[in-house]
């Protein structure tokens, strides 16, 4: 009987250390590198959005659940509602341009931080540069792309 306790308790040993080492793999395999370029390429996406007018760039940039805290403004949720907003803007904004300067997290859930400028209408109809510091955090989805959960920004104003 001690001895099939003992054979049962190395069984259960080896199994939960097998386990722990594949986790341990899996975790190693992920590469930041590889994906920084699939992010870089979403975030892109905002101008062609706001340059083409074009509603679906921004409901599929979001998690449907995602939140948008704008500089000064209050907090908008879900895909649908910051689309909108979005789509509020087109006729005064233009030009938004993301520079990720880190990247950083897990396969699953990914911050990246950065600097960007946008073109805003002042009230003579001229376009002025607006600079600001922003975070965005990605999630990923089930089918294996990256969306927006958080995005928020900060002017900058010595930059």
């Amino acid at each position: 009987m001690k001895k099939q306790f003992a054979f049962i308790i190395i069984i259960l040993f080896s199994i939960y250390s097998c386990s722990e080492h594949k986790n341990a793999l899996e975790k190693e395999e992920f590469d930041i590198e590889m994906v920084k370029p699939i992010i870089e390429k979403n975030s892109k996406l905002w101008n062609k959005g706001l340059m083409t007018k074009d509603i679906s760039v921004f409901l599929n940039l979001y998690d449907e659940g995602g939140h948008y805290l704008p500089d000064a403004d209050k907090a908008i949720h879900g895909n649908a509602a910051i689309a909108e907003y979005w789509k509020n803007s087109w006729d005064f904004v233009k030009e938004l341009h993301l520079n990720m300067e880190t990247l950083e997290g897990t396969e699953d859930l990914l911050y990246e931080t950065g600097k960007g400028s946008i073109l805003i209408m002042n009230d003579t109809g001229e376009y002025d540069e607006f600079k600001f510091k922003y975070v965005n955090v990605w999630k990923k989805q089930d089918d294996g792309s990256y969306k927006v959960v958080i995005d928020t920004f900060n002017e900058l104003k010595n930059d």
